[in-house]
């Protein structure tokens, strides 16, 4: 039988929230270097496209590090799986809409549903749903001193 309750979080992660339970942090839980990761030459297509779209803005907050690689390609994969589901599924109602099949194969509606969930939960892993956002504070941001900056 596997652990019990959520997967802990990053000691980097609680710290950003402020630690709410307050519970003692690991000092001892490994910090990766802040590198950029190589993108794996196994991605390509529209996982390539998202490693490029999103890497370097999840370096920037230093969400994304050089021990993250395959979990952010599993992202990245996650992306792709979605959005061919859905276009598999768009592809197939319009043949049934212009009456060329007769039956909606319905396991392509459910394959677009499991895609999102996994695409969904990979995205929360990585900070990148306004709600899992919500949880993290990032040091040295002052919000009132950008605005009078700009004023």
């Amino acid at each position: 039988m596997g652990a019990r309750g959520p997967a802990p979080k990053p000691t980097a992660l609680k710290v950003l929230e402020g630690n709410p339970g307050k519970r003692a942090l690991n000092k001892a839980e490994p910090k990766p270097r802040p590198l950029m990761p190589r993108m794996p030459e196994w991605l390509v297509g529209l996982a390539a496209d998202f490693w490029q779209r999103n890497g370097k803005m999840l370096h920037k907050l230093g969400v994304l590090t050089e021990a993250d690689t395959e979990s952010f390609a599993k992202l990245c994969q996650s992306y792709q799986s979605w959005r061919e589901a859905i276009n598999a599924r768009e592809l197939d109602l319009a043949a049934v809409q212009s009456g060329q099949k007769l039956m909606v194969d319905w396991h392509l509606a459910i394959a677009a549903q499991n895609a999102a969930k996994l695409y969904a939960a990979d995205l929360q892993q990585f900070g990148m749903t306004p709600a899992s956002r919500t949880r993290i504070r990032v040091a040295g941001t002052d919000e009132e001193g950008e605005i009078d900056d700009l004023l």
